[in-house]
């Protein structure tokens, strides 16, 4: 436990140093929620940038002032594949080590700070096509039925869906990462990862704590951003948006 409380991504670095992908696969489903084929992809293109860019020591070093993030991750997809990342990688919307990019691709470029070297890794075929379970004439029907016409299941149907896209998500480990994606090695020349302040103040509307980089200076007086009636970006289940919160949410104040 002591050396979990200095380096808590511990276990996670054994792993990828012994190229354990199902114990990496089920940590990072403690995260997602479940087994699924994009996490099982958002693993091993995780673990396969990684090793390219030979980046196994802990993402975030130092204690004091600042933490140095080492990596940084950009996804283009906010599907199950980006969970995979943020738990292999370590680079998370929290510690400022995930940029997000709306292509709808499962590409995940790996840059590490420290050498301004990356990794560009993207999934190259479809992975339904190279795992005996995917295949299977029972999965491709509720794969069609619950995951593309989203239509309602029965319990029955949804539990045998989980336990045959468990066993495809578990298949997919096996693939050589050449099969499954191309992987270019490339140099940042720049990078915008300036830090956001994390000074508090209260807003005078709603008296919520607010980070002061965020809010809104209104006749001398701070405000967050939607007691101020302003616009932010926001994702919309999956597409991003420009909005004011009331637009999204009703609330009584």
């Amino acid at each position: 436990m002591e050396e979990l409380r200095f380096n808590p991504r511990k276990e996670i670095e054994e792993d990828i140093r012994e190229n354990n992908l199902q114990d990496l696969l089920i940590k990072s489903a403690v995260l997602h929620g479940h087994f699924c084929i994009g996490l099982s992809l958002g693993v091993r293109a995780a673990l396969y940038a990684t090793k390219k860019l030979n980046s196994i020591t802990e993402n975030v070093q130092g204690v004091g002032q600042h933490l140095t993030k080492r990596l940084i991750a950009i996804v283009e997809t906010n599907t199950c594949f980006a969970d995979g990342v943020q738990m292999v990688a370590g680079t998370t919307l929290g510690n400022g080590g995930l940029i997000y990019r709306d292509t709808g691709k499962h590409v995940l470029t790996l840059i590490d700070r420290n050498t301004s070297k990356a990794v560009r890794v993207s999934l190259k075929v479809d992975p339904h096509t190279i795992i005996k379970t995917a295949n299977d004439p029972e999965f491709l029907k509720l794969f069609e039925k619950i995951m593309i016409k989203r239509e309602k299941a029965t319990r029955e149907e949804l539990n045998r869906f989980r336990d045959l896209m468990n066993k495809a998500s578990f298949e997919l480990l096996q693939p050589r990462d050449e099969e499954l994606f191309d992987a270019k090695e490339l140099t940042v020349e720049y990078l915008n990862t300036q830090e956001v302040s994390t000074k508090w103040k209260k807003c005078e509307g709603c008296g919520e704590m607010t980070l002061e980089s965020k809010g809104v200076i209104k006749e001398e007086k701070f405000y967050c951003a939607d007691c101020a009636g302003s616009e932010v970006w926001t994702l919309n289940v999956k597409t991003p948006i420009r909005v004011k919160l009331d637009d999204i949410l009703k609330i009584k104040r």
